[in-house]
């Protein structure tokens, strides 16, 4: 993974929770009352992505980071937790010369 998001392989993306993973993603797509924040950016004509969906029971983090193959995602069982991740995902990002093109409103449903 690359610095320039602040997501840390060692902290966020853990392979051992994977299981549980599957079932709070079944959770948050099924959940009327999820929400989703999704932040754009871009940097040295690159454009990045942040987005995250919550519900009451969890909540996810999606990085689409244009220097990787594939995009990361995290999943939280407290979607608080993910919810301060994300706003200082997005503080770093700013930090390190990333600028925010879009912060979209949180969408319901």
């Amino acid at each position: 993974m690359s610095d320039e998001f602040d997501f840390e392989d060692n902290e966020l993306f853990e392979d051992d929770a994977e299981e549980r993973d599957w079932e709070v993603k079944e959770s948050l797509e099924s959940d009327p009352t999820s929400r989703v924040r999704t932040t754009i950016l871009e940097k040295n004509s690159m454009i990045g992505l942040l987005s995250i969906r919550s519900a009451t029971d969890g909540a996810a983090i999606c990085k689409v980071d244009p220097r990787e193959a594939f995009p990361a995602l995290k999943v939280y069982d407290d979607p608080e937790m993910a919810k301060k991740w994300f706003s200082k995902a997005i503080r770093t990002s700013v930090e390190r010369g990333w600028r925010v093109l879009y912060d979209g409103l949180p969408l319901e449903g």
